[in-house]
């Protein structure tokens, strides 16, 4: 996360949203989850979701003792099964992906991945809110390069959400994802806009459920 995007602006958000539902897509190993739900104020209803299964372990641990429902699927843009492309390094894996890694390599030459991919379960966003029967007022997305899978399987689910904290390029890091650009327009018709934005991130407010703050005073 950069300087541009402070946690604590995304603290004060969740700390506004009376007994929250956050969705975390891409939880890695709970690093992010721990203070997002520490944020949160009321009763939380939190669904942690990765699919690497190299971290469940380590998310569980985080999970378990905070009653965060922990979610072993992908998300995308059929419910189907496809390969998942697992990184490699020498320290804690990360930006596993659904997509053939393209820019990612020249990017992050620390970063490999392996020959093999793994099956992984894949559902949409819409379909696995169904199933927890819950509706996310945030969704904090980390899902490297799936972002036009997820607008594409989740428009019910977005509409209906307040903020969207997603990772985001204007350069193919994953073969074929979404550039920001039209990232930003697809967003767009689902009623969202711009709240902040560094290189690699954007933080998205829902207009059509939350009218911009009086007096220029926002979360």
């Amino acid at each position: 996360m950069s300087d541009r995007i402070p946690k604590a602006k995304i603290q004060a958000i969740l700390g506004s949203i009376p007994n929250p539902t956050v969705v975390e897509l891409g939880a890695h190993r709970g690093t992010d989850t721990e203070w997002l739900y520490a944020a949160c104020k009321g009763k939380v209803t939190y669904l942690a979701v990765e699919p690497d299964y190299r971290h469940w372990d380590a998310l569980w641990a985080i999970c378990s003792p905070r009653d965060i429902r922990m979610v072993s699927f992908a998300v995308g843009a059929a419910n189907e099964t496809r390969h998942l492309h697992l990184a490699v390094t020498d320290g804690v894996p990360a930006s596993s992906s659904l997509r053939k890694p393209a820019t990612h390599l020249d990017a992050f030459p620390s970063i490999g991945f392996e020959k093999a991919p793994v099956e992984s379960v894949v559902k949409t966003l819409d379909r696995l809110m169904y199933v927890h029967g819950v509706q996310p007022d945030f969704i904090w997305a980390d899902i490297q390069g799936s972002e036009g899978d997820m607008i594409k399987g989740g428009c019910g689910t977005l509409r209906k959400t307040k903020w969207v904290y997603c990772e985001s390029y204007n350069v193919e890091m994953y073969a074929g994802q979404m550039l920001r650009p039209e990232f930003l327009r697809e967003m767009s018709t689902l009623g969202f806009e711009v709240e902040d934005e560094d290189r690699d991130n954007v933080l998205l407010r829902n207009t059509l459920l939350l009218p911009p703050a009086q007096d220029g005073a926002k979360p």
